[in-house]
């Protein structure tokens, strides 16, 4: 299946998408922090990624962008509890393809997962 990098501080939460997406057959390559998660990136260019907003270190916008300045063409879901207002020209900017507010169910998430996993520009 696909390469996803998973970028969450919430230990629980990482843990629950980390499941359902191996469960359904995906590598999961897993950073806590903005930076961590571009230096992963830099190691094993993933297919899909799967962003936290709120991160230690940078917010995920800076982190998409980082991984956009490094070639990276796969989409980026970000994932947010909502405590930080995120506009348009920032979900535009930072080359979100989807804000997703938490909580949410696995189900949800690995629907939204193959849905950009199956466009004919990915994997």
């Amino acid at each position: 299946m696909a390469r996803i990098l998973l970028i969450e501080d919430n230990v629980e939460v990482a843990k629950v998408f980390a499941e359902a997406l191996e469960e359904a057959g995906h590598t999961v390559d897993l950073a806590a922090a903005a930076y961590g998660a571009v230096q992963r990136a830099c190691r094993h260019m993933p297919d899909l990624v799967l962003m936290d907003l709120m991160l230690q270190g940078a917010n995920g916008a800076v982190a998409a962008l980082a991984l956009k300045g490094l070639g990276s063409l796969a989409p980026v879901i970000c994932v947010t509890g909502g405590q930080m207002a995120i506009d348009d020209d920032v979900m535009v900017r930072a080359g979100f393809a989807k804000i997703m507010k938490k909580p949410i169910f696995a189900s949800d998430l690995l629907a939204e997962v193959d849905h950009w996993l199956t466009l004919p520009d990915a994997v």
